[in-house]
Formats: structure tokens, sequence, C-alpha cells
């Protein structure tokens, strides 16, 4: 993870896009990386005065953007792992961040996956269940309602480390300020 940090950012210029900094990491580290590993990677860049959000998701699980009416859209545009095929292209998409919006990340191994005492996952719906169920609070509180959704649901026996990211916009239409809140 230090080597992709380290590479992402000196690849990461103000005139980068994310589909072109997510091509050349991927070509860098492909002759750098132990066979049979690869990395997951999700970068974004937030433009705050237009509120918009352009991203690249090469191979992660898709973070969720859930908007005031309460949709919900996954960020899934981009290409596959990084650090299996050299030649690998990616593509980049962009998001409008109209009113309240919130935005996720999340590991899904501990997260998703994390299962009850029946063997059952924590899911995509348990987790949009949690999310819309904590409106017009602060990114930390949204961030702390659901690990203790998710906590309760597994009763702690997490298989991985539990990741959580949380981005909340809440200025009202495209003007206004974002409030870069961020909880991990």
């Amino acid at each position: 993870m230090a080597n992709l940090q380290a590479t992402a950012k000196a690849y990461a210029t103000s005139t980068s896009s994310p589909s072109e900094l997510c091509r050349r990491v991927n070509s860098a580290i492909c002759g750098n990386i132990t066979p049979g590993r690869f990395i997951t990677l999700f970068y974004a860049v937030l433009n705050t005065k237009l509120r918009l959000l352009t991203y690249c998701n090469a191979g992660h699980n898709p973070p969720l953007v859930v908007s005031q009416d309460g949709s919900c859209r996954k960020l899934e545009i981009g290409g596959t792992v990084l650090g299996l095929f050299a030649q690998a292209e990616f593509q980049e998409d962009s998001v409008q961040l109209r009113g309240l919006a919130t935005g996720w990340s999340y590991s899904r191994t501990a997260v998703i996956e994390a299962a009850d005492s029946h063997e059952r996952e924590f899911g995509d719906e348990r987790l949009f269940t949690a999310i819309t169920a904590s409106a017009n609070v602060s990114a930390d509180e949204l961030r702390d309602s659901i690990m203790q959704a998710v906590t309760h649901f597994c009763r702690g026996d997490f298989s991985d480390d539990a990741t959580l990211l949380v981005l909340l916009v809440n200025a009202p239409g495209i003007e206004g300020e974002v409030d870069p809140t961020a909880a991990i």
C-alpha cells in the first residue's frame, strides 16, 4: 500500500484525470508486483466550485452516492484491478452533487460481507438502509451509525479491517460551499 500511495502521488497532478492516473499507476506497478497479487483503487477528484466528482474505479467495490431524494448511485465506471494487465484501459465518469449528497466508500470484506451467526451477509440492502436511516447528522455521526449497525449485525466478529469513508456535501443547489467533512 505504501508503494501504491507513493506511485499515485507521483502521478497525481492538477492536470491528470482519474482515468489517466489509473492507467499510469497500473503501468508502473505491473512489473513490480508479486505474481498473483493485484490492487484495487478508487480515485476521484472533487471540484468543490462545480460540485462535480470525477472518478475512476479500478476494480474496487463501488462507492455509493446517496442524494437528498434518497436515490443511490454506485460509482462503478473505470476498469480492471491494477497490477495484472500492463496495457489495461481505464474510463472515468462524473457525478453532479446537488443538494445534500453523501458519498460512501467501504471495505467490502469487512462491511458488506460481515456475517451474522447464521452466515448471512450484511449486504448492500442493509448498508443502504443504514445509510438512509441516518439523515441530517454529521459525517462522523453517519460513519459511527453505519459501523454500529455492522458491528451489531456481525456481533463484532469482523473477518478483515473495517474501513468506511464518508463525504458529506451539504450546501443546497449547485452554488455554495462543499462541506469536506470526511470521516474515516
